[in-house]
């Protein structure tokens, strides 16, 4: 099973995201509200993947980046940054600041599951 963190404070989202994902059998999905409650979660849930909400970020995208890497267990842990696709012209500053993907809102359920397979160091 692959562990995802899901930070959103839209908990119809967070819910639809943990219902997709949890339908598949590949995923454990530990939804957080904001950043402040994902990064104390961090050590508790041990996530192999993180998705986060930029606008929930409460910081830009490279901070939270940086909060997340600061930690020697979290170092290489991907970051997928689901932005308003008004913001994709952060896409390219977000990659820059290590995100493994970002994906635009309104994205397809379906397909969120392959793209953040696609972000783990060994495809799975």
């Amino acid at each position: 099973m692959i562990k995802v963190m899901h930070v959103d404070a839209d908990a119809a989202v967070r819910e639809m995201v943990d219902m997709v994902l949890c339908l598949t059998g590949e995923f454990v999905v530990m939804p957080c509200e904001d950043g402040a409650e994902a990064l104390s979660q961090l050590s508790v849930f041990g996530p192999e993947v993180i998705l986060i909400d930029t606008v929930e970020a409460h910081r830009d995208g490279a901070a939270t980046i940086a909060a997340i890497h600061a930690s020697p267990e979290f170092r290489e842990t991907p970051v997928i940054f689901v932005t308003p696709e008004e913001a994709s012209t952060d896409t390219a500053a977000l990659r820059a600041a290590g995100a493994a993907d970002v994906i635009a809102k309104p994205f397809d359920p379906m397909e969120l599951a392959g793209r953040i397979k696609d972000a783990l160091p060994t495809h799975v």
